[in-house]
């Protein structure tokens, strides 16, 4: 389990005079101008402390986040600067919320605080029980001083969006031109065969940890194994590991009569109710790979086709603010907002249709995948 926080962060420096709590005395006090981060933090006893920077305690960053315009690493352990946090008051809903001045620690007694200028504040409810969301579009009022050093936090669930993107495991076996070759070897400028277009320029390769700890907090980010032969005879040639919102693409006469499309890409989570598909738990955590294209492309891994890395925005968002920058300096028009939604190389099966699939082959027994022509004749099916 994790606790979860918002971080508000503000173009100027928030007042915090003579050393007084943020927001002192102030009768309108309004986020709506500010920039969001929702943050997800390793739970130590549910507690949020002002940590010795000697020794921090949990209260690490689960995933890599931006906070303003300061990038922090997943590991990232943070903090509040003063024990002096201020209440502040919704006067609609008579909803109190602490605040307090953000910051980070380090393992290192001289290691520095990243956010030092104090514009960014961490905003809970003062009430653990209290579920109502925080509206930074309200005007609050300061009622009071929050004075603890550590503060309950109700352990919450990690949402299944901080890891939507379409993942490959280290180790996969990717079709190239010159063979297949581990997926975390390959590099921008790379040829990797495609079913669609054959020989393509692979445009970005992206990588992301996950340690086993995050993976005890976040069971639902586990890969998902699929055992050789599982979708075919021969398919996967050998077990394949991807991340469990990864699509693979399913042939079959069911689909075609399901979805009325002959080629559909299905998560491999939803395929778990098939023999030999189950999510599976890495001792040692396990490291995700991400490759992009000029477009969605249909890439062959242990000898089964599935997808490269899709650029829909839930995606997008659930990547590190290092592989979105990089991907922003490749294509700026991905990034921008209101930016089109390009198409996937075949029709995504919603959560239930892909279920129902797999229940469907699960009872017929037949592949999941037939052979048949490629629209490229160079690679076979």
């Amino acid at each position: 389990m994790a606790y979860r926080i918002l971080a508000y962060t503000f173009d100027d420096r928030v007042n915090t005079a003579d050393g007084r709590p943020p927001f002192y005395n102030e009768s309108e006090i309004s986020f709506a101008d500010a920039s969001e981060t929702e943050i997800y933090l390793d739970a130590d006893g549910n507690r949020f402390k002002q940590v010795i920077k000697s020794h921090p305690l949990g209260q690490r960053l689960l995933v890599d986040a931006t906070i303003g315009e300061t990038d922090l690493p997943e590991g990232t352990v943070l903090s509040f600067k003063m024990p002096n946090g201020s209440k502040i008051k919704d006067p609609t809903t008579q909803k109190s919320y602490v605040v307090l001045i953000a910051g980070t620690a380090t393992t290192n007694k001289q290691g520095p605080d990243i956010l030092n200028d104090y514009r960014t504040v961490f905003v809970f409810p003062s009430d653990p029980d209290d579920t109502q969301p925080f509206d930074p579009t309200k005007s609050y009022k300061q009622v009071g001083i929050a004075t603890s050093s550590s503060y309950y936090l109700p352990a919450t669930e990690i949402p299944t969006s901080y890891l939507k993107t379409p993942c490959f495991v280290a180790g996969t076996l990717i079709d190239t031109a010159r063979g297949p070759r581990p997926v975390e070897t390959l590099r921008a400028g790379d040829l990797v065969v495609t079913r669609d277009r054959g020989v393509r320029p692979l445009c970005w390769a992206g990588r992301r940890m996950l340690s086993a700890q995050h993976l005890r907090l976040a069971p639902h980010l586990r890969p998902v194994r699929i055992r050789a032969g599982a979708l075919g005879p021969g398919l996967p040639a050998r077990d394949l590991f991807v991340s469990p919102q990864h699509r693979v693409l399913l042939r079959s006469a069911l689909a075609a009569r399901h979805c009325g499309a002959a080629e559909v890409l299905v998560a491999a989570l939803h395929l778990c109710s098939l023999r030999g598909v189950r999510q599976h738990d890495p001792p040692d955590g396990v490291a995700y790979h991400h490759l992009l294209f000029d477009r969605h492309e249909i890439v062959r891994s242990n000898g089964c086709w599935s997808e490269s890395l899709y650029t829909g925005p839930q995606a997008m968002l659930s990547l590190s603010p290092q592989a979105r920058q990089e991907i922003a300096a490749l294509y700026p028009h991905l990034i921008a907002p209101g930016a089109e939604i390009r198409p996937g190389a075949r029709p995504f099966l919603a959560g239930r249709q892909g279920r129902d699939i797999a229940q469907a082959h699960r009872r017929t027994g037949a592949p999941l995948f037939s052979a048949a022509e490629t629209k490229d004749p160079r690679i076979p099916a």
